[in-house]
């Protein structure tokens, strides 16, 4: 691959450069994250949970998340399996990331308008921040903390997630 650099010189891509971002792309979606939140709209709720990430295969953007969540308050308990990909996108040293999870919620009893279980499709947009380096109480693994809208059973349950990063 050649382009022109803005000084007008020749820049020849080396391979080995590429396979090394391939490499550390894939790194930042292998992770386990804790997450805590609330759901608003539907019914109000107290969130607890976690997720598990990985390099989608071929494609380094692409990360396969599978999460779970339990809920509290608004008169019963819920609780959320599911499974999404994600795609991110680079935004300084951050990244930004949007897709969408297929899952199972389950109410315990009726919470705002809801009760029993169904499958649900819930679209996902986030927001996630590296580390500075310095892993501090977090441990040598942490990586970052992330922001996390999910509109649970096509948005008839709003959900808003704080969590925190570690590499597998």
């Amino acid at each position: 691959v050649e382009a022109v650099r803005d000084d007008g010189g020749l820049y020849v891509a080396r391979t080995d450069s590429v396979i090394t971002w391939r490499r550390a792309e894939e790194r930042k979606r292998s992770r386990v994250a804790a997450a805590l939140g609330g759901s608003f709209g539907n019914s109000g709720q107290f969130l607890m949970g976690g997720q598990l990430g990985f390099p989608f295969p071929g494609s380094p953007r692409w990360g396969i998340v599978p999460e779970a969540q339990v809920g509290v308050g608004g008169g019963g308990t819920s609780a959320l399996v599911q499974v999404g990909t994600r795609y991110y996108v680079d935004v300084g040293r951050s990244q930004l990331y949007g897709g969408a999870a297929l899952g199972l919620i389950v109410f315990d009893d009726k919470v705002g308008n809801r009760s029993g279980s169904s499958v649900v499709v819930s679209p996902v947009l986030g927001w996630e921040v590296p580390s500075s380096g310095r892993a501090g109480w977090l441990g040598s693994g942490y990586q970052g903390w992330f922001v996390e809208y999910q509109g649970v059973d096509f948005f008839d349950i709003q959900r808003l997630l704080i969590g925190v990063n570690w590499g597998l």
